[in-house]
């Protein structure tokens, strides 16, 4: 389910293939500076009544989740047929995801919890909550690994 198939992209390093389009504008990943945490106690969290988003199907996720997200800077890709091909371009590496895998990676340039993308392949697959919560952290374990993804909080 949503394993990368790894290939060398088409005329070598530095070159993308062609037909694949690149997300929309470079965007920048910002990390919280170090006065973020200031007046904090360790090991409390306090949680807002507004920190909770309530999802389809009567779940409610706290804002606090991390969100997971393509990096438009590093990622061209090309939906082909019911298939997605990604192409790193900073390694000319392109890879193959399936069916499942190009259903998560939609919801992945939008940025999607690890939350969201179980309900999403528990709703679409024939598959039980457990099964696509490995499957998801997998394949989040996976695009990580390879620097495709971005996350906040």
């Amino acid at each position: 389910m949503g394993r990368l198939r790894r290939r060398p992209a088409p005329g070598g390093p530095g070159r993308s293939a062609p037909g694949l389009v690149p997300l929309a504008g470079p965007r920048r990943h910002r990390e919280p500076g170090p006065t973020a945490l200031a007046g904090r106690q360790p090991g409390r969290c306090r949680q807002p009544a507004d920190a909770f988003r309530h999802q389809p199907g009567g779940q409610v996720v706290t804002q606090h989740e991390v969100v997971h997200r393509v990096d438009p800077d590093r990622v061209a890709w090309r939906v082909a047929g019911d298939e997605v091909v990604v192409l790193d371009t900073a390694n000319s590496v392109y890879f193959g995801l399936d069916a499942a895998g190009a259903l998560l990676w939609q919801r992945l340039v939008a940025g999607a919890t690890s939350t969201e993308l179980v309900t999403a392949l528990e709703e679409t697959a024939a598959v039980d909550r457990e099964r696509a919560r490995a499957d998801v952290a997998a394949f989040l374990q996976d695009l990580h690994g390879h620097g495709l993804l971005l996350q906040r909080p």
